[in-house]
């Protein structure tokens, strides 16, 4: 009974977190793109331009690491509800 009840509370926040943790894989993946795009272009900042090359790197592999770890939190989110799923229970209509 505490298994079904959990998993139900699951299913109930899964919607939610997939949701926002969408949201943020996106904005973190379109942020590494335009940073390593600007990070060979140019910014147009003479100030910024001047940094070394180290420091434009970071921004865009931060961005793309935070996107890993976001993708990384959602698979095993997912993981976790097929797991306990109980018996003879189907996630999807068609499943």
């Amino acid at each position: 009974m505490v298994k079904i009840a959990l998993w139900n509370a699951m299913l109930l926040l899964r919607t939610p977190v997939q949701a926002a943790l969408t949201v943020l894989m996106v904005l973190h993946l379109v942020a590494a793109v335009a940073g390593a795009v600007m990070m060979f272009t140019g910014y147009g900042v003479d100030a910024v331009d001047q940094v070394p090359f180290v420091y434009r790197i970071i921004a865009p592999v931060l961005m793309a690491g935070v996107f890993v770890v976001l993708s990384a939190l959602s698979f095993y989110l997912d993981s976790l509800v097929f797991r306990v799923t109980p018996r003879n229970r189907l996630l999807f209509l068609w499943g």
